[in-house]
């Protein structure tokens, strides 16, 4: 009985694990946390352990693509020895769907097609422009 007990945990906590990285693979979820990020290589890091294969560059941007035909672009932008990451997501995902991630990941609705994450008092917010299934994330400073 304890045997099985264990077992049963053991399996849950798995369970979760997986469950947790199934979601965070989706490449809008990723994008709301490579958009922190200011190195390249990490970010490929996150993209090949969520599973999503790299492909050809495209207009300077790293791209990740995943078996549903969703891509996953980023870039880090240098202006005056500021580092910017921008990180753009093609995705086929229906626009509700989209919302609801963008929620989820604490974005509010700003304007038309647009959301932002970050409070009056943050010295950066992140930005993401949405249009046509094209979601354009990018860090900008107050």
């Amino acid at each position: 009985m304890t045997r099985t007990i264990t077992i049963l945990l053991l399996l849950l906590s798995c369970l979760s694990v997986v469950a947790q990285k199934i979601k965070l693979a989706d490449p809008i979820y990723l994008a709301t946390t490579l958009i922190d990020d200011i190195s390249i290589d990490r970010m490929k890091e996150a993209c090949k352990n969520y599973g999503l294969m790299e492909s050809e560059k495209e207009n300077e941007f790293i791209v990740f693509a995943d078996e549903k035909g969703n891509k996953l672009r980023f870039k880090v932008k240098e202006v005056s020895n500021d580092r910017t990451p921008i990180v753009e997501v093609v995705s086929k995902t229906p626009h509700k769907e989209i919302i609801r991630i963008l929620t989820d990941t604490g974005f509010s609705s700003s304007s038309h097609g647009k959301y932002v994450k970050g409070d009056k008092y943050a010295h950066r917010i992140t930005i993401c422009s949405f249009s046509k299934g094209i979601l354009t994330f990018t860090k900008e400073r107050r």
